[in-house]
C-alpha cells in the first residue's frame, strides 16, 4: 500500500501504477506473487466498487482503490485503501470519513463471542447514518484460501473466537462522488483485536 501511495499520481495508466506496486511485492517475497482484488480509478469505476487495471489514464482529482490481495508461501493477504490523485472532488471527504470511520468502529467492537450478524449490523448502521450503504460484505475470514468461513455478512450467526484473522473493509458508494473502501487484516485476541501489517491510510496525494 505504500509503493501505491509512492506510484500514484495523475498522468499514469491504471497499469502502469499497479506494475510498480506488484513488483514492490514481488521483490520484497523474493519471488513470483498471484495477487487478486481490485485497482480501479475514476468516480464510475471506483462507485461501482470491484475491477482490475486497465490502460485508463488516472486524471487529476480521481479516486483510485487499490484492494490487494497477494499470496504468498501459501497464505493470502489483503488490504484497501483509496487515494485520490491531487485534491479530491466535493464530497470525497465525507465518503472518506464514512468507510474509514466504520474501519474504526469494527475495530472497537471486534472481540471473542461477539456474533457476527449483530457487528455487520452494526457496522452498516454507521455507514447509513453519514447517508451512504455499501452492497458487498463487511469482510471475510483469510488463510488458505482468500475468503474463508465465516464471511460477515448479515445472516453468519457464529461468533468472532480468538486467534481468527478476517479482513473488515466496510465502504461508502455515491455514483456522482466514487466509492471508498477501508480495509485492514485483523487478528482476533482474547480481548478485541490487532491490525495485521498496519498502514497509513492516504485519503490524497499531491497531484
Amino acid at each position: 500500500q505504500a509503493a501505491f501511495v509512492r506510484a500514484l499520481r495523475p498522468s499514469r495508466s491504471e497499469l502502469a501504477v499497479f506494475a510498480e506496486l506488484r513488483c514492490a511485492i514481488e521483490e520484497f517475497a523474493g519471488e513470483r506473487v498471484p495477487i487478486t482484488g481490485d485497482f480501479i480509478s475514476g468516480v464510475a469505476r471506483t462507485a461501482a466498487f470491484t475491477g482490475w487495471p486497465n490502460a485508463r489514464v488516472i486524471e487529476l482529482g480521481d479516486p483510485v482503490m487499490a484492494d490487494l490481495a497477494p499470496r504468498i508461501a501459501g497464505y493470502w493477504g489483503d488490504s484497501c485503501q483509496v487515494t485520490v490523485a491531487g485534491t479530491p472532488r466535493r464530497g470525497h471527504e465525507r465518503l472518506y470519513q464514512a468507510s474509514r470511520g466504520a474501519l474504526d468502529l469494527a475495530m472497537s467492537l471486534i472481540r471473542p463471542g461477539l456474533r457476527i450478524d449483530r457487528f455487520d449490523a452494526e457496522i452498516r448502521a454507521h455507514v447509513a447514518k453519514t447517508g451512504f450503504a455499501y452492497p458487498h460484505h463487511t469482510g471475510h475470514s483469510i488463510g488458505t484460501a482468500v475468503h474463508e468461513f465465516p464471511r460477515l455478512v448479515p445472516y453468519e450467526t457464529s461468533a468472532f473466537q480468538e486467534d481468527m484473522v478476517v479482513l473488515v473493509e466496510p465502504g461508502a458508494y455515491d455514483p456522482e462522488i466514487g466509492g471508498v473502501r477501508s480495509e485492514f487484516m485483523l487478528r482476533v485476541t482474547a480481548t478485541g483485536c490487532e491490525p495485521l501489517a498496519a498502514f497509513d491510510q492516504v485519503m490524497a496525494v499531491a497531484g
